[in-house]
């Protein structure tokens, strides 16, 4: 090769020269890493409170080492991105408003002697403040004299407000009744003109909504 390059004219030599420089570039990035990361679950929509988990997969296919994780994010799509937490997962125990908004996980890591970061593609996360019915009142049977319960549970913004009714009247609180304007609303001492449809309307400053009605029934009446 050596004794080529000397016999070569100055001009061609310099191109060869250079056509090998290229050559061996594009043989080092081809040995580079290869190594993708993505967010699961993706873009998504999520109710006040719910208990959100972002997860930073990492795919590597050239024996490279995973360094760590961080998480960034960003209240519009264009940036700029503020770091916020490191690790695999991205966790909210009772995600809030101010969680809405654009994420990218960085994976550092190392291949050979060198240490480099890969970016996620950027998913979005909107919050929803409005309500949600989380968990329906279920249905009782129930003998004369005893009590009937029933129970919502809901998500949105708070604070919340609740309104439960019977066969489509609203209730107010009394001697045999109470929690008639919260989630667990109890009859006490019940009567036959209490069987019939429970429901409850859950509302907040964005609206409202309707739960499933359940049925109380009652044996021997």
């Amino acid at each position: 090769m050596h004794k080529w390059l000397t016999l070569m004219k100055p001009a061609i030599r310099s191109t060869f020269v250079l056509f090998l420089l290229t050559l061996l570039s594009l043989q080092i990035q081809s040995a580079k890493a290869n190594i993708s990361v993505e967010i699961q679950p993706g873009t998504q929509t999520v109710a006040v409170g719910q208990h959100v988990v972002l997860g930073a997969i990492a795919v590597t296919t050239a024996g490279e080492t995973i360094l760590g994780y961080q998480w960034y994010m960003s209240p519009s799509s264009g940036g700029p991105f503020t770091q916020i937490a490191q690790g695999g997962s991205l966790v909210f125990n009772s995600i809030q408003p101010t969680n809405s908004g654009y994420y990218l996980a960085k994976v550092i890591y190392q291949t050979g002697g060198n240490q480099s970061t890969v970016s996620s593609p950027t998913i979005q996360l909107t919050v929803d403040v409005h309500v949600h019915i989380v968990t329906q009142p279920v249905g009782v049977t129930s003998e004369p004299g005893s009590n009937a319960t029933f129970s919502v549970t809901a998500a949105g913004s708070p604070p919340l407000t609740f309104q439960w009714r019977h066969n489509g009247v609203n209730l107010a609180n009394d001697l045999r009744t109470t929690g008639a304007d919260t989630a667990n609303l109890t009859i006490q001492n019940l009567l036959f003109s209490d069987v019939g449809n429970y429901d409850v309307i859950v509302g907040n400053a964005y609206g409202t909504s309707n739960s499933q009605p359940a049925v109380c029934t009652g044996l021997g009446m």
